[in-house]
């Protein structure tokens, strides 16, 4: 790759930053940097480096974050030859420096054309932007038509240190993240049930997705479904009568809390004369408590919760089935991919599904 001039991409790239913070932040997952569609030719840089892209092509999303959130995956696009990549997040600083502030796992390639994509959890603020290490013979592609522009330093900033480009060149890196925000509850279907657990709650919000656990204060719910990126239906636990607690909801981005309490409601004691025993008497057949139907307890061990398994080493993905009630069903694997040295790219059901203990969850590697 030839080393461009120093130009004035770091200025477009403060324009690109302010109209940023101005977009909508209402998808549960935001897309940002080049859409990877089409039109990119593989290059290297020769030397271990670090791209941003600074100015963003015709038709692009954003290049800079426009939300509070975590990044959870992202993708390369002309990896053809083998190397090693870092996903890094920076912010603006005065000037033309960046701050360069977290770098996630050293991913590698072994030469592969078109789109890869890779999971992730990095912590992004809004108006951050990403930027992508390259190891020496790495790989990335690059648009063609000269819309947008990126910058480059050689060698890859520091963590935790302010750094201006070496130089910019037109065109962009082939490399974008997908950022989930943090969960927001909005209201409760109910806000009361029995003691003995077993309410269904339906909770609604915004950004319920990757849904990690729900929560009825300090306790686990018995079981929950994720029904929409807006939508979960809880089940309450079992928890003492009178006890009023908010529900909380966790995904990868963070954690939400009800405003709204679930309140246990006090069983109300019988009144009037009681009644004469008698072994005619009516009451004598409803005296032992009900035994039918499972507890809540048994009730909620019945219940397979599945877990969410994207980015796991197949040992640690088996054991995490196996420990949420469930069992492991059909382990396909894409093409080339030894067990070993795979990661679960792919599972049906979706996280979060609740079904009967021992229902199967088919795992995909790549």
């Amino acid at each position: 790759m030839k080393r461009p001039q120093k130009g004035a991409s770091l200025a477009a790239a403060v324009a690109v930053l302010a109209l940023a913070l101005c977009g909508p932040a209402d998808a549960a997952i935001v897309t940002i940097g080049p859409s990877l569609a089409s039109g990119f030719s593989p290059s290297t840089c020769g030397a271990p480096c670090t791209l941003m892209n600074t100015s963003p092509g015709l038709g692009d999303p954003t290049l800079t974050s426009p939300v509070d959130g975590v990044i959870v995956g992202w993708h390369l696009t002309e990896g053809t030859t083998a190397g090693d990549y870092h996903l890094r997040v920076a912010g603006p600083r005065s000037g033309s420096e960046w701050f360069f502030e977290s770098t996630g796992p050293t991913e590698s390639t072994s030469g592969l054309p078109g789109i890869q994509a890779f999971p992730a959890s990095i912590p992004i603020r809004t108006g951050e932007a990403i930027a992508l290490d390259l190891s020496e013979t790495a790989s990335v592609g690059f648009s063609s038509g000269g819309f947008g522009f990126y910058d480059i330093w050689l060698p890859p900033p520091l963590d935790g240190s302010a750094s201006t480009a070496l130089g910019d060149g037109p065109n962009e890196a082939g490399f974008n993240a997908e950022v989930q925000p943090p969960p927001t509850i909005g209201s409760l279907g109910r806000t009361s049930g029995p003691p003995a657990g077993g309410s269904a709650v339906v909770i609604t919000g915004t950004d319920f997705e990757n849904v990690s656990e729900v929560s009825f204060g300090p306790l686990p719910a018995a079981g929950f479904s994720v029904e929409s990126e807006s939508r979960v239906t809880a089940v309450a636990p079992p928890r003492p009568s009178g006890e009023s607690v908010p529900i909380s909801i966790t995904t990868l981005a963070g954690t939400a809390t009800s405003t709204q309490d679930f309140t246990y409601e006090t069983a109300t004691a019988p009144t009037g004369p009681s009644q004469p025993s008698s072994p005619s008497s009516e009451s004598t057949t409803s005296t032992s408590p009900s035994t039918s139907g499972p507890s809540p307890t048994s009730a909620a061990r019945s219940r397979c919760v599945v877990p969410k398994l994207k980015g796991r080493k197949p040992k640690a993905a088996k054991k995490a089935v196996r420990a949420a009630d469930c069992k492991v069903g059909h382990v396909g694997k894409k093409k080339g991919v030894r067990a070993r040295m795979g990661k679960v790219v792919g599972q049906r059901p979706k996280p979060g599904s609740v079904r009967e203990a021992g229902s199967p969850v088919a795992l995909k590697l790549g």
